[in-house]
């Protein structure tokens, strides 16, 4: 099963060109959210994490997701920033984790929408005690 490419909501481009989210991380924290196929989260119009449908509901899935630590830098050659994340686990410890289809990266405090990715073309689960390893691009994003 592939991923899908992650894709940007239309306001997170508005927020970065207005400086309102701390790329590098030092200022803004960042969680990834995994969510159903009954989920609204491919909807670029979005906004905020509150708009958000069909997040995924277990006891083993950590509330509003798991922190991300991400990864910035500047290739000196290009002057061309470079953004993604360090690899992110969710472990279904005491019960499954059902039903999921997508995972979405928002800012923890403002829950301000960054991108999502359709992790499958259907539904899938995560096994009591087993563990879902997203691993990022090497490169989510570029700015030059």
């Amino acid at each position: 099963m592939a991923a899908t490419a992650w894709e940007f909501y239309n306001n997170f481009k508005k927020v970065i060109s207005s400086g309102q989210v701390d790329l590098t991380g030092a200022t803004t924290n960042f969680k990834m959210r995994l969510f159903t196929s009954a989920s609204n989260a491919a909807t670029a119009t979005l906004l905020t994490a509150g708009q958000l449908t069909g997040e995924v509901n277990s006891s083993a899935y950590p509330t509003k997701g798991q922190p991300i630590t991400v990864n910035y830098s500047v290739k000196t050659t290009t002057s061309t920033y470079s953004w993604t994340f360090t690899t992110v686990v969710f472990t279904a410890s005491g019960t499954a984790i059902n039903q999921v289809k997508y995972a979405v990266i928002a800012t923890q405090t403002a829950s301000i929408l960054v991108c999502w990715s359709q992790l499958s073309t259907a539904e899938f689960n995560v096994a009591l005690n087993g563990t879902l390893t997203i691993y990022p691009n090497t490169t989510v994003f570029e700015l030059n």
